[in-house]
């Protein structure tokens, strides 16, 4: 049913203004905002957890959220790692290049996951959580994304600026762990309810 309803919706947004289906909103600017908006999109859900446990089937909910927080944990190893390697003198560009690679399949499984997820959801925050999963890869794969920016030097044998990028990383992946750690609490609340 929740399948249906979320094609239904991707089906007139095709057609007509997307205002008018769903409220219009700021699109994230950041990697780190978007950290944020899934952090308090969980916390929201962990405060009326109780109504939300009586509307879905909690076992499959809880199945997917599990899912989710490996995604969320791969992604921070990823970009640990790359943090690490981005410090080593002289930088291993094909390391470097691998785990990035690795880390973008991470995030294309963590936007599937966190769809799924969503659609476990009373339609409010079904919307709300398809709406993260989309900004999650997208402000991920952006043009001006640290990510597209290490690619880019690598690909120019460039090693200047490795240092600042080690520390986005660093910061990118502490924004991910509060998120996932707020999406253990809320799979606690879930399991308890």
């Amino acid at each position: 049913m929740k399948l249906r309803r979320l094609a239904l919706l991707i089906l007139v947004s095709q057609f007509f203004d997307a205002s008018l289906v769903q409220p219009s909103r700021a699109q994230p600017s950041s990697e780190m905002q978007v950290y944020i908006e899934i952090t308090d999109w969980f916390g929201r859900l962990i405060e009326s957890v109780n109504q939300l446990a009586s509307l879905v089937d909690k076992h499959r909910l809880v199945s997917y959220a599990t899912n989710l927080g490996n995604s969320f944990e791969a992604m921070i190893k990823d970009k640990r790692e790359i943090a690490l390697l981005l410090k080593q003198t002289p930088v291993n560009n094909s390391e470097v290049e691998f785990v990035a690679s690795r880390l973008e399949l991470n995030v294309k499984l963590a936007k599937q996951r966190l769809s799924a997820v969503s659609l476990q959801l009373k339609l409010q925050d079904e919307i709300k959580g398809s709406q993260l999963a989309n900004d999650l890869s997208a402000v991920f794969f952006e043009r001006k994304g640290w990510m597209t920016e290490l690619r880019e030097r690598i690909r120019r044998g460039s090693t200047a600026g490795f240092v600042e990028l080690a520390e986005k990383a660093e910061v990118s992946a502490k924004a991910l762990d509060q998120a996932n750690t707020q999406l253990t609490k809320f799979i606690t609340a879930i399991r308890r309810s």
